[in-house]
């Protein structure tokens, strides 16, 4: 398959499903940086804290582009997470926002947690 440098230009959000109930932050930076580098993404955020009880634990990453989170969902989907004693699968689907901007417009707009990381250039 070939990609246009459109395709490489926007930024792609996976959502991280299935996250331990006790995961934190650091932990969800970890296992990305396990299966790509660092500058692949510039936007986390994991909207709860740990000990807190509710729904379903989750992570959202933004991807420099399509081509970097589909090599990143490829290499991580359906393994185990790493740094915890549950033997939960890693669950991966598109997020509803896309794209570095839309992400921070989007946190700005009444998030209850800080993003565990976001990158100052967009």
């Amino acid at each position: 398959s070939t990609t246009t440098s459109a395709d490489k230009d926007i930024g792609i959000s996976v959502k991280f499903r299935n996250v331990p109930d006790c995961y934190t932050e650091q932990e969800i930076l970890m296992e990305l940086m396990n299966v790509a580098s660092a500058v692949s993404f510039n936007f986390v955020w994991v909207p709860w804290q740990c000990g807190v009880n509710g729904g379903e634990r989750i992570a959202l990453v933004n991807f420099v582009n399509g081509v970097v989170a589909g090599r990143t969902v490829s290499r991580i989907e359906g393994r185990e997470w790493s740094f915890s004693p549950c033997r939960r699968q890693v669950c991966t689907e598109l997020a509803m926002t896309h794209g570095l901007g839309a992400n921070l417009r989007r946190f700005a707009q009444g998030a209850s947690s800080q993003p565990a990381f976001a990158s100052q250039n967009t």
